[in-house]
């Protein structure tokens, strides 16, 4: 399954947390936000969610439901983990954080973005 992100209205923004020492933190309750320049918010979206945001986009066939199944499973596997709580012997963290552009419009070239 080609995974057309920017078809369906999707940005994927690369997050990494460290931990340097003490507790462990919880990460369950952390939310992200994304403005762009105009001051239009963006929504973060889980991984399932923005999966069948792409099968949408993309029109996909029944015939290829199987394999979206297996890449939806790969795709997920890059989601930034915010369920379990992020210790000083793991250290750091990474992952995706995948949000919907206003409008569910195409995504091409945003600039500004905070």
């Amino acid at each position: 399954m080609r995974q057309n992100l920017q078809l369906a209205g999707l940005l994927p923004v690369r997050v990494e947390i460290n931990h340097n020492g003490g507790d462990a933190i919880e990460l369950k309750k952390i939310r992200f936000r994304l403005t762009d320049s105009a001051g239009t918010k963006w929504k973060a979206v889980s991984a399932k969610q923005a999966i069948a945001r792409i099968l949408k986009a993309n029109a996909y066939p029944f015939t290829t439901l199987r394999r979206a199944k297996h890449s939806s499973r790969s795709f997920r596997a890059y989601e930034l983990n915010l369920k379990s709580p992020l210790t000083h012997a793991e250290g750091r963290r990474q992952g995706f954080v995948i949000f919907l552009s206003p409008e569910k419009a195409p995504v091409s070239s945003p600039r500004g973005l905070v």
